[in-house]
């Protein structure tokens, strides 16, 4: 388990230690796993220098420093930060804070608005609480959800969830 800092390109600052739990797996080489970023890469990307394309675009390991890492996406021909990190392990328990706030706080982004994403090899869906986005293949199209009836019926549509 490793810490990351998620990259926040409104604000342009960088979230703080154990905002985000990425992995890194040791096998044949090391490689960076991470499940948990939504849209983002989904094979494994080699480090310390890897690389990955997948229908969720196009990433890259960064070696900074000795111990220092980026993951960037490539977006419109310019590589764009997505989170910094070190390969110093970490407990799951150096996350319960931070997780704490993410689940239980009024002003978490986990509890202002409502997202979900599923990808596969060709495409990629992700509904909010007023639009869904389909990406398929480059091509990318979004409507805007009208009402909550429509938000459900998307909902199980796509994410075989009912409410």
């Amino acid at each position: 388990m490793l810490s990351a800092n998620v990259f926040n390109h409104d604000k342009k600052e960088l979230s703080p230690e154990f905002d985000h739990m990425i992995l890194l797996v040791h096998l044949d080489k090391d490689y960076l796993a991470d499940i948990g970023f939504g849209d983002s890469f989904r094979k494994q990307i080699e480090i310390p220098t890897g690389e990955s394309e997948d229908i969720s675009g196009y990433y890259k390991v960064f070696n900074i420093d000795s111990n220092r890492y980026e993951l960037q996406r490539k977006e419109d021909e310019e590589w764009k930060l997505q989170y910094t990190f070190t390969t110093i392990p970490r407990k799951f328990s150096d996350f319960k804070e931070i997780c704490d706030f993410q689940q239980d706080s009024p002003t978490s982004h986990f509890r202002t608005r409502t997202k979900c994403t599923i990808a596969t090899l060709n495409w990629r869906i992700t509904l909010s609480d007023c639009s869904l986005t389909v990406k398929e293949n480059e091509l990318k199209t979004k409507q805007i959800v009208q009402s909550r009836y429509e938000f459900r019926k998307i909902l199980e549509q796509y994410f075989s969830i009912k409410i």
